[in-house]
């Protein structure tokens, strides 16, 4: 028996990536987690390329407050 399934409270991240894809309207069907979180963060930048500090930076907090507000719906829905 998985420890998830041993302990409901240890989800880690499952459903992580279906969440993004439903905050980012389903756009990105193809696209794994990371890829998501960058079209997210940076809608208006090409995916992929190399990026200055500044975006950079925005890419960082939009991940934490992603993961954040993930993990803040999932507390609520139990």
């Amino acid at each position: 028996m998985s420890s998830q399934r041993a302990h409901p409270e240890l989800r880690g991240l499952d459903d992580f990536r279906e969440w993004l894809l439903i905050k980012n309207e389903g756009r990105g069907m193809q696209l794994a987690w990371r890829a998501l979180l960058e079209d997210i963060a940076l809608q208006d930048s090409e995916f992929g390329v190399d990026r200055t500090l500044e975006p950079e930076a925005h890419l960082l907090a939009m991940i934490f407050e992603l993961l954040d507000a993930f993990l803040s719906e999932r507390e609520t829905a139990r």
